[in-house]
């Protein structure tokens, strides 16, 4: 489960009119609680849907077979993407990392085209039907009531 809590910046400011910055710069949890409705703050708990943790672990699965295939560790692995070793075997866990840290993690495996490749939406059957079509700027819900 992953919790997101999003602060305006007035937030930290009510906070010191208050007294009750911590010491690192952040409302302490109590406060928070304490004044939610007098700083706005919205609290989002967000369960991972059953079809992206079981993409992240076949992702995660796919680079650890790659990184195996390619005979390297996953220390060689985090050195040549620039990220932690921690953050590589997060990924191969099937557990989130940023995109960044993927595409990177494809990179110094050498998937990286591969995996660009096959995200290319003219590569499908769809794509390809619609490829002379101009796509507009934005796509925008229909109206209730309105046919287009």
């Amino acid at each position: 489960m992953k919790l997101t809590v999003c602060r305006p910046a007035h937030a930290n400011m009510a906070a010191e009119r208050n007294g009750r910055l911590a010491s690192d710069g952040y409302a302490t949890l109590s406060f928070l609680m304490l004044h939610t409705s007098d700083l706005r703050e919205v609290m989002v708990v967000t369960k991972t849907p059953a079809a992206v943790a079981s993409g992240q672990r076949r992702i995660g699965e796919h680079l650890a077979t790659w990184r195996k295939l390619r005979q390297l560790t996953a220390a060689q692995v985090a050195d040549r993407a620039g990220i932690s070793r921690h953050t590589v075997m997060r990924l191969e866990n099937g557990e989130g990392v940023s995109t960044e840290n993927l595409l990177r993690v494809a990179r110094s495996l050498g998937v990286l085209d591969t995996l660009v490749a096959a995200l290319d939406p003219y590569a499908t059957d769809l794509g390809r039907l619609r490829s002379q079509e101009a796509l507009p700027e934005r796509v925008r819900p229909s109206r209730p009531g309105r046919t287009q």
